[in-house]
């Protein structure tokens, strides 16, 4: 009769490690499940929704943005469970291939860091683009937003790379350094704020009506289209119009 192998108790590494994984991954699909409807929710009043062939084109972008996104999220997702599921045979009698398992691990770190990236950098692009439609003839803001988006994607990459190069050293390793971290976080930092406040001083001029005479933002109030009164009387001077023609049909005889 083949002896058995006897199983003892979990250490205390263990222990904490499993409990990390399912703290992760409750908090990480109960985010995800709030996302997923938003999402569909776009979606379906995107679809729903009528209008003319500017709309049209601008809502079809954006659905296309907001479908992109959430396959995006939903890879993420995944990735962050397979990369849990990887680790747990390790632990086992008779684990697998330690240094085959590093690899999947490192190449499943590497993906989930550029996807991650990616997300930031459209969330980035949709805020530009908010503040972009709003001055469409002054150059200089929209230099300065295709500036902020420029670095905020140079900055992706180079994060996204170093990462890599991290990863491929040693799978463990949770990220970069302080220079790393403030290399990605300052620049899409600093395009939301540009961004928020153009958008904020476009609506100021809007709510205090001097769009209409400002050259540059597209926003305009609507126009006072009352008659005119008289501040003395108070009376209503209403337009003149030529005497009224009124036409009869001629009588039968």
């Amino acid at each position: 009769m083949a002896s058995q192998q006897q199983s003892g108790p979990l250490s205390d590494a263990d222990i904490y490690a499993l409990q990390e994984w399912i703290a992760e991954t409750a908090v990480g699909f109960c985010l995800y499940g709030i996302y997923a409807t938003f999402s569909f929710i776009a979606i379906y009043f995107l679809l729903t929704r009528h209008g003319g062939d500017a709309t049209k084109k601008a809502r079809l972008v954006l659905l296309t943005v907001i479908i992109f996104m959430f396959i995006n999220s939903t890879s993420l997702v995944i990735l962050d469970l397979e990369y849990i599921l990887v680790q747990i045979p390790l632990g086992s009698f008779n684990p697998p291939d330690i240094q085959k398992t590093t690899k999947i691990l490192g190449n499943i770190k590497i993906s989930g860091n550029f996807l991650e990236r990616l997300n930031f950098l459209i969330n980035d692009g949709i805020v530009v683009w908010r503040a972009w439609i709003l001055f469409p003839r002054n150059w200089h803001i929209k230099l300065l937003l295709g500036f902020c988006l420029l670095a905020c994607g140079v900055c992706n990459v180079f994060d996204a790379a170093s990462g890599a190069v991290n990863v491929l050293k040693n799978y463990q390793a949770v990220g970069a350094g302080t220079k790393e971290f403030l290399v990605l976080t300052l620049p899409l930092l600093v395009t939301n704020i540009v961004a928020t406040f153009l958008i904020g001083y476009c609506h100021a001029l809007t709510t205090t009506n001097q769009s209409q005479h400002h050259p540059t933002c597209f926003l305009t109030p609507p126009q006072d289209i009352r008659p005119p009164q008289d501040r003395t009387t108070g009376t209503t001077h209403l337009p003149k119009t030529g005497p009224r023609v009124i036409r009869t049909s001629p009588r039968l005889s």
